[in-house]
C-alpha cells in the first residue's frame, strides 16, 4: 500500500500544486491582477510547514541536479532519466526511445529502481506524451518495456496501477483475470486506484457485468466508490442504453459526487453506442447551476464532442457549445482538439463533419485559425511525403481542395486555398501539383480580380522566372513571362523580381521597364536593391529611365531616400558614388511639375537638414545637382527650404539651396550641347552684344569650363578662364560654384607645368591666387627648376600667410607627379631648403621627396645595367628613410641577371633595416612577378603572419602594376585568420576590379569561389558585387560572340 505521508509523495503534491497554478494563469491570459490567484503574504501565520518547505527545497535541488541530464536525455544513468520523465511537463518520443534503449542495453539496471520510479517509466506513455507522440508509438513503447517492468525486483502496486491507467488511455485491453494473477503472484493488495483502472478497462470493453463484480469487491474491502469509478460505470450503462439504470446510479451519487460529470459520462456512453444527437437529451436533467462545464470538466465535454464528430453527427458543435464555459479554452484543451482534428483527417471523416471541430471555436479567432493552420500543416506534410515517395499526390490535393471548400462555404476562412499556398511557400514545400490546382481555382480568379491582390498568388511563377532570368535574353520566353508578371502583380512580387533583375545588364533592365505598363514601383525596387548593394556605377547608367507622373516620381523618391541618406552618413562612403546618387535624386524632378513642393526638392531638403552628413559631401552633391538639367526648384520652394534650414541653424546649407534655382531653357540648352567650340562661338557673339547681362556670360563661361574639365580640354580653359575672372569682377551676385572654376584653373596649371610650358603656367598663376596645396608646392618647385629662387620663396611665404596646412598626403601626391620626377637632386634640395624656412617640415616628408628623385636615379642606373652603383643608391637611401628603398625593383633586376651576389647583399640590407620576414616577402613576391611558382611555396611555408601595412603595400604595388593573377595568389596565400580581414578584403576587391577591367571572366569566377571558401565572412554586399561583375562580363562575352558569329555569317 502507498504510504501517504511519504516524502516523495509530498514532492509530487508540491509539483502538481505549482504546475496547476501556472497552468491556471497561462490558460487564462485575460486575467488582470485582481482576478489572478493570490497567495497569502509570508507572515509568521502563513509560513509553509517544515515538511512542505523541505519538499520544495528537495524538488528544487533535484531538478537543478539533473537539469543537464533531463535536457540531453542522459542514457548513462537510469535515475537521471527517470527524474527527467517525472519532472518534465511533457514527454517526447526521443525520451521514450532513450528509455527503451537503456532497458534493452542494460536490463539489470531496472532492478535498482523503486516501485514509484517504475511507475514513472510506465506512465511516460500516458498523458504526458499524449499530445506529442502518436498512439501507435506509445503503445509499442508500453508493450516493449512492460515485461521487464513486471519482472523487476521492486515491482509493486504503483507500477501496476500506472500500467492499467496507461493501457486504458491507449485503448489497450487487459483481462481482469490477468490482473488478479499479478496481484496474487506479487502478493499485492489492490487499492482504490487499482479498482478505478479495472472499472475503466471493463468500460472500454463494454463489460457491464465485470464492472458490477468489481464494485462488489470494492464494497467488500470497504473501498469507497470514487468519482472516476462511478463515471466509468455510468458511461458503460449508457453504452448498453440502460437508461433507467444509469439514471438511478446518477440519482444515488449526485449529492456526493459531481453530477455534471456523471450526466456527461452517460452521454458519452450513448454517443459510443451511436445514438447521435439524442445522446445529449439526458443533459436537460442537469441542475440549472450545472449547465456549463467548470474548467476541470471541459475534458469530458470535448470527449463527447469528438465522439459526435467521429459518428458524423450534423451540427455537433452547435449541440455541445452550450455546455462549454465562456471564454477561451486552455492550451491543453486546444491541443486535444488539434489531435482530434488530425485524427479525423487521417480517418477520412467527411470534411463537413470534421469542420465541426473548427466550428466549435468559431468565435475565438486566434484558436480557430490555429486549428485551421494545423490542418494545413497536416496536408502539406502528407503532400510532401507523397511527392518524396512517388505516391499519389493528386489524391491528397483533391482532399485538400474539398477541405478548403468546406471551410470557405461555412465562412470559417475567407481564402483557405490561398492560405495553404502561402504556408507551403513559407515552409518551402514544393507546391507544383498543388499550385496547378490552385491557380485555376475560382478563389485564385477572385483574388486576381481584386485591385490589391495577394502577391503570394504569383510567387511560384515568380520563382520560376527568377531561376531562368540569368540565362534570359531580351524578347525570349522568360522575358515575356517577366513582362506578364510585371503587368499583373504588385507589391511583394516586385521585390523578388527586382532583386533578380538588378543583376541583369542595364540594357535588359531598360527593355523590361520600357515594355511594362506602369514601371514606377519596379523602378524604385531596382534602385533600392542597387543602392543597398552599392551598384552605383550601373545605377547611374539606369537612371535615364523616364517616370511619367508626379505620383511615380514621389513613389521613387520615398522609396530610395532612406538608403541614400544612410550611404551619405556612412564613414565608409566612397565619394566617387556621388554622381550616381545625384542622378537618382534628379529623377525626383519632373519637367512638367510646377508645384511649390516637388519630391526631388523634399529629398534635397532632407539631405541638407541632416547635420550628420559632412558639409563637404553635401556641397559636392549640390554641385553635381546643379549640372543635372532636370533639377529645377522654384523660388517659393527655395524660400521654404531655406527657412527650414535656418530654423535648425544651418545657414551655410541654406545658402547652397539657392544654386538649384529653376534654370532657364537657354541654360538647359547649354548644358545639353556637346560641342565646346559651339559654346565658345556663342560666347564670342554675346561678348560683342551690348545689352547682354554680365551674369549670362558668367553662367555660359561656367558651363564651358565645366565641360572643358570633363573633356580635359586645356586650350578651352586657357581661352575662357581669363574672360571669366574679368567678368566676375563686374557681377558678383550670380550664384556660381567657385570650386568648379578652381578645378579648371588647377587642371590647366598642372597640365602646363607637366609640359614645361612655363609661360602659360605663369599666366595662369598670375590670374588669381590658388589655394590648392599641391598646386602651390609644384609651382614653387618649377620656379626652383628655372632658377627663380626668390620668386619661389615669395610663393611659399604667401602660402604660409594664407594659413594653409601641410599634410603627409600632399607630399605623397607631389612625389608622384611628373613635375617632381623631371626635377634634379639639387633642385629638390633647393626647394626643400626654401620650404624649411617657412614651415617645420618633418624629416620623413623630406625623405619621401628625396626618395622619389633617388628612385628616378635608381631606375636610370638599372637601365644602364650598373647594378653595383644601383645597390649603393639603394643602401644609402634605405638607411636614410628607414625602410628597404627600391628593394623590389633591384631584386627583380638581380633575379633577371641571375646575380646571386646582389641577391645576398639585398637580403643583408633588408634584414638590417627591417626584418627577415620582409626579405622573404620581397623575395617571394619578386619570384611571383617573374612567373616563378617557387614564390608560392616560399611564402606559404615561411610566412604565417603578414603585417597590415605590408599587405597594403603589396596590394597597391600589384594593383599599380596591373597583376591580378599575382594578387589572386597573394590572397590565397595570406588568407588566414591571423591576418587582417580589412586588408584581405581590400586585396580581394582590387583583384576583382582588375579582373573586371581586363575582362578576365575565368579569373573573376575563380576568385569568387576562393572568396566563398575563405576565412573572410562574405557578406551580402560583396557577394552581390561579385555576381554583378560576373554577369556583366558574361553578358559582354555573349554579345562579342554574337557579333563574331554575325560577322562570320556575312
Amino acid at each position: 500500500m502507498l504510504r501517504f505521508g511519504s516524502f516523495r509523495l509530498n514532492q509530487q503534491i508540491v509539483v502538481r500544486y505549482v504546475n496547476s497554478s501556472a497552468a491556471f494563469v497561462t490558460s487564462n491570459p485575460g486575467l488582470n491582477a485582481a482576478a489572478a490567484p493570490r497567495f497569502p503574504r509570508r507572515t509568521a501565520l502563513h509560513r509553509p510547514s517544515p515538511a512542505v518547505q523541505a519538499a520544495l527545497n528537495h524538488q528544487r535541488a533535484l531538478i537543478e541536479k539533473h537539469k543537464d541530464a533531463v535536457e540531453v536525455l542522459d542514457e548513462s544513468n537510469i535515475f537521471n532519466l527517470t527524474d527527467g520523465l517525472e519532472f518534465s511537463s511533457s514527454v517526447s518520443f526521443p525520451a521514450l526511445r532513450a528509455v527503451k534503449k537503456l532497458i534493452s542495453k542494460s536490463p539489470e539496471k531496472i532492478n535498482a529502481l523503486s516501485d514509484q520510479r517504475l511507475a514513472v517509466l510506465v506512465s511516460a506513455a500516458g498523458q504526458k506524451s499524449e499530445l506529442n507522440v502518436e498512439k501507435s508509438l506509445r503503445a509499442g513503447y508500453l508493450k516493449e518495456i512492460w515485461p521487464k517492468i513486471l519482472a523487476a525486483e521492486n515491482f509493486g502496486l504503483e507500477a501496476l496501477n500506472a500500467y492499467l491507467e496507461t493501457s486504458v488511455l491507449l485503448d489497450e485491453t487487459f483481462s481482469l483475470t490477468s490482473v488478479l494473477d499479478i496481484l496474487a503472484e506479487k502478493n499485492l493488495t489492490a487499492n482504490s486506484k487499482t479498482y478505478e483502472n479495472l472499472v475503466a478497462g471493463a468500460n472500454a470493453q463494454g463489460n457491464i457485468q465485470a464492472i458490477v463484480e468489481i464494485i462488489k469487491e470494492m464494497k467488500a474491502n470497504n473501498i469507497p466508490l470514487s468519482q472516476t469509478a462511478v463515471e466509468k460505470w455510468v458511461e458503460c450503462l449508457g453504452l448498453k442504453d440502460a437508461r433507467k439504470d444509469f439514471k438511478a446510479v446518477i440519482q444515488a451519487f449526485k449529492s456526493s459526487l459531481d453530477p455534471f460529470r456523471l450526466y456527461v459520462s452517460a452521454s458519452i456512453g450513448l454517443a459510443r453506442a451511436g445514438k447521435g444527437a439524442e445522446c445529449t437529451e439526458i443533459l436537460v436533467d442537469l441542475p440549472s447551476a450545472e449547465t456549463r462545464a467548470s474548467p476541470k470538466n471541459v475534458d469530458l465535454v470535448i470527449k463527447l464532442f469528438n465522439l459526435l464528430v467521429k459518428n458524423k453527427v450534423a451540427k455537433a458543435a452547435e449541440i455541445v457549445r452550450p455546455y462549454l464555459p465562456e471564454g477561451r479554452l486552455d492550451f491543453t484543451q486546444q491541443a486535444h482538439l488539434r489531435v482530434a482534428l488530425i485524427q479525423a483527417l487521417k480517418n477520412k471523416v467527411p470534411a463537413e463533419n470534421t469542420a465541426q471541430i473548427i466550428e466549435l471555436v468559431r468565435e475565438d479567432k486566434a484558436v480557430r485559425y490555429s486549428l485551421i493552420n494545423h490542418s494545413y500543416r497536416y496536408f502539406l506534410e502528407t503532400y510532401e511525403h507523397a511527392l518524396a515517395h512517388g505516391l499519389d499526390a493528386e489524391k491528397i490535393v483533391k482532399q485538400l481542395v474539398k477541405w478548403t471548400s468546406v471551410l470557405k462555404a461555412n465562412d470559417l476562412s475567407q481564402n483557405p486555398l490561398a492560405d495553404v499556398v502561402q504556408q507551403a511557400i513559407l515552409e518551402k514545400v514544393p507546391v507544383k501539383e498543388l499550385y496547378k490546382t490552385f491557380i485555376h481555382s475560382q478563389e485564385a480568379q477572385d483574388l486576381m480580380a481584386e485591385e490589391g491582390q495577394r502577391a503570394h498568388i504569383f510567387i511560384p511563377l515568380v520563382n520560376q522566372v527568377v531561376k531562368q532570368l540569368p540565362e534570359s535574353k531580351i524578347a525570349d520566353s522568360t522575358f515575356k513571362e517577366l513582362i506578364f508578371l510585371c503587368n499583373s502583380t504588385r507589391g511583394g512580387s516586385f521585390s523578388t523580381l527586382a532583386t533578380a533583375l538588378a543583376q541583369k545588364s542595364v540594357p535588359y533592365i531598360k527593355s523590361v521597364l520600357n515594355s511594362i505598363e506602369n514601371n514606377s514601383f519596379l523602378v524604385t525596387e531596382i534602385v533600392g536593391v542597387m543602392l543597398s548593394n552599392e551598384q552605383l556605377d550601373r545605377l547611374s547608367e539606369l537612371m535615364t529611365t523616364k517616370l511619367e507622373t508626379e505620383k511615380d516620381v514621389r513613389i521613387m523618391i520615398n522609396r530610395v531616400i532612406n538608403p541614400i541618406m544612410r550611404n551619405l552618413k556612412s564613414n565608409k562612403f566612397n565619394e566617387e558614388d556621388l554622381p550616381a546618387i545625384s542622378k537618382v535624386i534628379a529623377n525626383g524632378f519632373n519637367a512638367s511639375d510646377k508645384s511649390a513642393q516637388t519630391p526631388g526638392g523634399e529629398a534635397i531638403a532632407a539631405i541638407l537638414a541632416a547635420s550628420t552628413i559632412a558639409d563637404a559631401r553635401v556641397e559636392k552633391l549640390i554641385k553635381l545637382l546643379v549640372d543635372e538639367p532636370k533639377v529645377t526648384i522654384g523660388s517659393a520652394e527655395i524660400k521654404r527650404i531655406e527657412a527650414k534650414l535656418l530654423e535648425v541653424n544651418l545657414p551655410h546649407r541654406a545658402g547652397l539651396i539657392k544654386y538649384l534655382k529653376r534654370k532657364s531653357t537657354t541654360y538647359q540648352r547649354w548644358q545639353t550641347t556637346e560641342d565646346i567650340g559651339e559654346l565658345e562661338r556663342e560666347a564670342e557673339s554675346l561678348e560683342k552684344a551690348e545689352d547682354v547681362p554680365a551674369g549670362v556670360l558668367l553662367t555660359l563661361y561656367e558651363v564651358i569650363l565645366k565641360k572643358a574639365v570633363a573633356e580635359k580640354n586645356v586650350p578651352a580653359i586657357m581661352n575662357t578662364l581669363p574672360k571669366f575672372y574679368k567678368k566676375e569682377k563686374d557681377q558678383s551676385d550670380v550664384k556660381i560654384f567657385k570650386g568648379r572654376i578652381v578645378e579648371a584653373h588647377n587642371m590647366a596649371l598642372l597640365e602646363n607645368m607637366n609640359n614645361e610650358a612655363w609661360e602659360a603656367a605663369d599666366l595662369l598663376w598670375n590670374l588669381k591666387p590658388l589655394k590648392n596645396v599641391e598646386t602651390v608646392l609644384l609651382y614653387a618647385l618649377t620656379l626652383c627648376r628655372r632658377g627663380m629662387t626668390e620668386e619661389a620663396h615669395e610663393v611659399l611665404k604667401n602660402f604660409k600667410s594664407a594659413a594653409l596646412n601641410l599634410q603627409p598626403s600632399y607630399f605623397n601626391n607631389v612625389a608622384s607627379s611628373s613635375v617632381l620626377k623631371a626635377a634634379g637632386e639639387p633642385e629638390i634640395e633647393q626647394f626643400l631648403k626654401l620650404l624649411s624656412k617657412e614651415f617645420n617640415i618633418k624629416s620623413t616628408w623630406k625623405a619621401r621627396l628625396k626618395a622619389e628623385v633617388k628612385m628616378n636615379k635608381l631606375r636610370a642606373l638599372m637601365e644602364q645595367k650598373k647594378l653595383d652603383e644601383a645597390f649603393t643608391v639603394c643602401m644609402e637611401t634605405s638607411k636614410e628613410c628607414g625602410y628597404a628603398f627600391g628593394a623590389f625593383e633591384l631584386m627583380n633586376e638581380a633575379l633577371q641577371a641571375e646575380n646571386q651576389v646582389l641577391v645576398k647583399k639585398l637580403k643583408t640590407l633588408i634584414i638590417s633595416v627591417e626584418d627577415i620576414n620582409t626579405f622573404i616577402i620581397t623575395f617571394g613576391v619578386c619570384l611571383l612577378e617573374r612567373g616563378d611558382k617557387r614564390g608560392v611555396d616560399l611564402l606559404k611555408s615561411k610566412i604565417e603572419y603578414i603585417p597590415s601595412k605590408k599587405l597594403t603595400e603589396l596590394t597597391q604595388r600589384e594593383f599599380n602594376l596591373k597583376n591580378p593573377e599575382i594578387m589572386h595568389l597573394l590572397f590565397n596565400i595570406f588568407n588566414k585568420p591571423e591576418n587582417s580581414v580589412l586588408e584581405l578584403e581590400d586585396l580581394m576587391r582590387k583583384t576583382a576590379e582588375l579582373y573586371e577591367r581586363q575582362n578576365n571572366l575565368d579569373g573573376l569566377k575563380r576568385l569568387f569561389d576562393d572568396a566563398k571558401s575563405s576565412s573572410i565572412p562574405l557578406n551580402a554586399k560583396i557577394r552581390v558585387q561579385f555576381e554583378s561583375s560576373i554577369k556583366k562580363l558574361e553578358s559582354a562575352s555573349k554579345s562579342t560572340e554574337t557579333h563574331r558569329e554575325s560577322a562570320e555569317a556575312k
